[in-house]
């Protein structure tokens, strides 16, 4: 299984590092992809070093597309590169899934139209535009269709529905870990 972690500068890493470490130890490939294939630089200082470009990686050879939120530049949200990327995954079996403004990439590529979603307030009334086509439930995850998102702060819920889908939760051993884990984020 793969997944594609579409990472952009001051990107919060530890909003989907908890799932990421779920994932590998699963078994899972999974490659960070950025704009142009360059490094970003995440909201802590981190360097991620890109593995591929969302301009020219087949979105479909993935079972999921994570989202991480942040601080989001104009060009992020009105790039026609990651709306292709986004709107070639979608209809696929696998899912996305989005926290916090993450959730407004989807909306903007068009993603979220008559479906229910969860994000933070904030990113609702900055990005009000993207949902009017959709319902925002103020639960802090939402799962709708293929489509997991989340508010901000909601990374181990977020990370619960998406380990659920994949059958990783079924492990006997992971929600003692997740819960001990989760925790200390």
């Amino acid at each position: 299984m793969k997944a594609a972690f579409l990472a952009f500068h001051q990107c919060p890493v530890w909003q989907v590092a908890l799932l990421q470490m779920f994932l590998h130890k699963s078994g899972w490939t999974i490659r960070t992809l950025t704009f142009g294939g360059k490094d970003v630089i995440t909201d802590s200082g981190l360097v991620l070093k890109a593995q591929g470009s969302i301009e020219t990686t087949w979105p479909r050879d993935y079972d999921l597309v994570l989202l991480p939120g942040g601080e989001l530049a104009s060009q992020t949200v009105h790039n026609p590169h990651l709306h292709r990327f986004l709107r070639q995954f979608d209809g696929h079996p696998g899912i996305v899934a989005a926290l916090s403004s993450g959730v407004a990439l989807i909306a903007a590529a068009g993603l979220l139209g008559g479906m229910r979603f969860a994000t933070d307030a904030s990113v609702v009334e900055q990005y009000e535009q993207y949902f009017s086509q959709a319902a925002w439930d103020e639960q802090d995850a939402c799962l709708d269709g293929n489509i997991i998102t989340g508010k901000g702060q909601a990374h181990y819920d977020v990370m619960l529905l998406v380990c659920k889908w994949f059958g990783i939760a079924d492990d006997p051993t992971f929600e003692a870990t997740a819960r001990r884990l989760g925790k200390n984020m």
